[in-house]
């Protein structure tokens, strides 16, 4: 691309502004950095003074040093980008707080906020803040994205449904589930329009399973499909909630909820969550319903599905079993899958001793390859 641009250009084409922004982008995201480097300071030069810098030239350059894990380069680029006088744009900051952020440079993020509202006068816009709240939450510091949240009316920015998610997501994290179900509840008061989505609810629902509050959980999914909302893998959050929380009875109802809303089936997921659950409680036989259930919904299993069947038949010393498992790991090829986890290498172990034990050598040969 660079070669036809250069030729064109010994032809006379006078190339614009986008064509010059475009090479960049197409130069950053094959990682030609060095070249790309010299590309952008040659512009001026190669158009004989009719394309100037611009901020958005180097924003490219600056997402593109970030993106190839060159976080210094970024920021050098930043300040020769200030003492060439070309004024950063919001979505120059923008870019910096979100690479500052991402490696955990807070600090530095907050200066560079600064810079941004006193040194240049820059306006933040609703994406400024979206990343700054992210920022600040991902790295468990959710008081200070509540600042930020607070802060975008003095600018006149709304908040949108990521802002929103964004913040549930921290409290979440950080235990504060009343909280960020209070903040989902005043949406549309604050911002008309302004509704949760299924990330919303399904970040609430989770929340609510890890502190085993399941029947939150389940008030919490009326909520959203009396929204119209269709439920995704919240169901998969759900019924792993209920599990751990051993409620059976009301993990089947969701189940045959899911069957009939039409919008999600169980996956492989799913039933290895149950299976496992069922396993951990000792109900075997219930887990081997399961099991076959899957081929009924024409869900396939995979190593996960096996191991612990395996592990659990092993316990109940029904070798048997186990070998007719083994069997069919090796007709179906799962092993040789690239989805799927795989098993670990001592659940082969009490199989191994199994089939050696009844002289099985040719198989046990098998296990160990």
């Amino acid at each position: 691309a660079l070669c036809f641009f250069k030729w064109t250009q010994q032809k006379g084409f006078s190339h614009t502004p986008e064509s010059y922004f475009i090479m960049l982008e197409i130069l950053g995201r094959e990682r030609n950095l060095n070249v790309a480097r010299n590309f952008l300071f040659s512009i001026e030069k190669h158009s004989k003074g009719t394309v100037k810098l611009e901020d958005r030239f180097f924003n490219s350059l600056i997402r593109s040093y970030a993106e190839a894990g060159l976080f210094k380069e970024s920021m050098k680029l930043f300040q020769t980008m200030k003492s060439i006088a070309v004024s950063p744009s919001v979505v120059t900051f923008n870019n910096l707080l979100s690479i500052l952020l991402k490696r955990g440079c807070t600090n530095m993020a907050k200066e560079v906020y600064d810079e941004m509202l006193r040194t240049y006068g820059v306006s933040p816009d609703t994406c400024t803040y979206n990343v700054l709240i992210i920022g600040f939450c991902k790295n468990s510091m959710v008081d200070e994205g509540f600042r930020f949240f607070r802060e975008m009316e003095s600018f006149n920015c709304d908040a949108d449904v990521v802002t929103y998610n964004t913040l549930v997501d921290g409290l979440c994290r950080a235990g504060k589930v009343r909280i960020a179900r209070n903040l989902v509840n005043g949406m549309g008061k604050k911002c008309e329009g302004l509704n949760p989505n299924v990330v919303t609810y399904t970040t609430l629902i989770h929340e609510y399973c890890m502190k085993q509050e399941v029947e939150e959980a389940l008030v919490v999914l009326e909520e959203m499909t009396s929204r119209g909302l269709k439920p995704n893998v919240t169901y998969n959050t759900l019924v792993k909630g209920l599990c751990e929380a051993h409620k059976l009875d009301k993990m089947k109802d969701v189940l045959e909820r899911m069957k009939s809303d039409g919008g999600f089936s169980p996956d492989t997921f799913t039933f290895n969550t149950i299976i496992h659950l069922h396993c951990c409680a000792g109900n075997l036989d219930e887990a081997l319903k399961v099991f076959e259930s899957m081929k009924k919904f024409r869900i396939p299993a995979d190593s996960a599905s096996y191991s612990t069947l395996k592990r659990s038949l092993c316990q109940k010393w029904d070798y048997d079993m186990v070998e007719q498992l083994f069997d069919e790991l090796f007709e179906k090829e799962i092993l040789l899958s690239k989805f799927g986890s795989k098993p670990l290498a001592a659940s082969y172990n009490p199989i191994f001793e199994s089939l050696c034990e009844h002289g099985n050598t040719k198989k046990a040969e098998r296990v160990i390859r």
